[in-house]
């Protein structure tokens, strides 16, 4: 039988692919095209200057050293799946939220190249896609997996996540710098961003959260990310968190 907590379909793991050797990071990682010419190429270097002056703001918003980064607990609501894409909205309409995720070594401070990253978080009414106890058994929406490149980084595009009974807001990772290591953790947010994000819609519906940060069972500190403050009205956010992993 199948408890309320499994998703309808059990899909191929991501995790399952590399522990077999099935799928190697160079298959995860590649894709796009590989040449451009006039104008397609114009419009490519313009989006590669975008995407670096994003990512720099992004990696100035993680500050601090490589100190360990703390585990936090799973949760019941992750899907083994291998869904290779940066943008995980899938339609959802939401506070665009842009997210940078940058993994070095405790040790060293090196970037770790080649590492899964796999996150996922609810949506602006407190729900998690693919579940029956969710309403949302067959859905993929807000969940995703990228590769680490050189520099260590992954980006995500996502909305704002809801909150839901007994949690403040927050997004899960689970991490594989190789096959046999995994860190499993969550994210956090500044309760100024949730308090501003919840007066609009679609948030507004459900509306502010009741649990803050400090009254979180789950809540860490180490775990908070920053996040571009934004002025006047918010129409964008960007967070970025260096993870250190042994």
């Amino acid at each position: 039988m199948t408890s309320e907590h499994t998703p309808e379909k059990k899909p191929i793991g991501r995790r399952d692919l590399l522990l077999k050797g099935g799928l190697g990071l160079g298959a995860l990682a590649a894709g796009g095209p590989a040449f451009a010419s006039g104008s397609n190429q114009s419009q490519l270097d313009r989006a590669a200057s975008a995407e670096a002056s994003m990512r720099a703001e992004a990696e100035s918003l993680m500050v601090g050293g490589c100190t360990l980064t703390p585990s936090d607990v799973q949760g019941p609501f992750w899907i083994n799946s291998a869904m290779l894409r940066q943008d995980i909205t899938e339609g959802v309409f939401g506070l665009p939220f842009t997210f940078y995720i940058k993994l070095v070594d405790a040790a060293t401070c090196a970037p770790i190249v080649g590492a899964v990253v796999d996150v996922w978080h609810d949506d602006p009414d407190g729900k998690y896609s693919g579940f029956a106890s969710e309403g949302t058994a067959g859905l993929t929406y807000l969940r995703g997996i990228q590769i680490t490149g050189l520099d260590g980084m992954v980006r995500f595009e996502s909305v704002y996540p809801g909150w839901y009974t007994g949690r403040t807001p927050h997004l899960h990772l689970k991490i594989n710098p190789n096959a046999g290591s995994e860190l499993t953790t969550q994210l956090y947010f500044p309760e100024e961003i949730s308090t501003r994000a919840y007066l609009l819609p679609p948030y507004d519906t459900h509306g502010p959260s009741p649990v803050v940060n400090s009254t979180d069972a789950f809540f860490n500190p180490d775990l908070l990310m920053r996040m571009r403050t934004p002025t006047g009205g918010i129409t964008q956010l960007i967070a970025g968190k260096r993870i250190a992993i042994q």
